[in-house]
C-alpha cells in the first residue's frame, strides 16, 4: 500500500472476534498484536483502548498515537508490511505514560514478532 492513501482500519466487532480467534498473536509489556490473513490486497488495522488505560481522553491519545505509527511504519524504508492481513493491537495500561519514541519501538518489536512487518534487506 502506498504511504499516501489512508489507513485502512477495521470497524465491526466480527472482524475483531474473527482475528483475535483465528489469528497469531505477539505481545510486549506495552502492547499485543493479533494478525491474520485477510484475503485482501491490503492491510488493515484495529486498535483496542480499554477503560483500563485511563479516561477517554487518554485512551484516545493512545489510539491516535499507535495509528501515527503505524502510518510512520508504512513510509519507513527500512521495513516493509506482509501484505493481505489484518491486525489489531491492544494497548495496555502502561502505554498512557509512554513516551511517543518508546512507544514507536514498542509497536515496531511486536509488528516484527508477529510477522506483519518484516526489515527490507539494502540493495548491494
Amino acid at each position: 500500500m502506498e504511504s499516501g492513501k489512508k489507513l485502512q482500519t477495521l470497524k465491526t466487532n466480527r472482524d475483531f472476534q474473527a482475528v483475535y480467534g483465528g489469528g497469531r498473536s505477539a505481545a510486549n509489556r506495552q502492547l499485543i498484536a493479533y494478525a491474520m490473513r485477510n484475503g485482501l490486497g491490503h492491510n488493515r488495522f484495529g486498535f483496542s483502548v480499554s477503560k483500563k488505560v485511563g479516561n477517554s481522553v487518554t485512551r484516545n491519545k493512545v489510539r491516535r498515537r499507535l495509528k501515527e505509527i503505524v502510518r510512520a511504519c508504512r513510509k519507513d524504508e527500512a521495513y516493509a508490511f506482509v501484505p493481505g492481513l489484518d491486525a489489531v493491537f491492544v494497548a495496555r495500561a502502561v502505554c498512557a505514560g509512554l513516551p511517543y519514541a518508546q512507544l514507536s519501538a514498542s509497536v515496531r518489536h511486536v509488528l516484527l514478532k508477529a510477522g506483519v512487518l518484516r526489515p527490507v534487506k539494502p540493495n548491494d
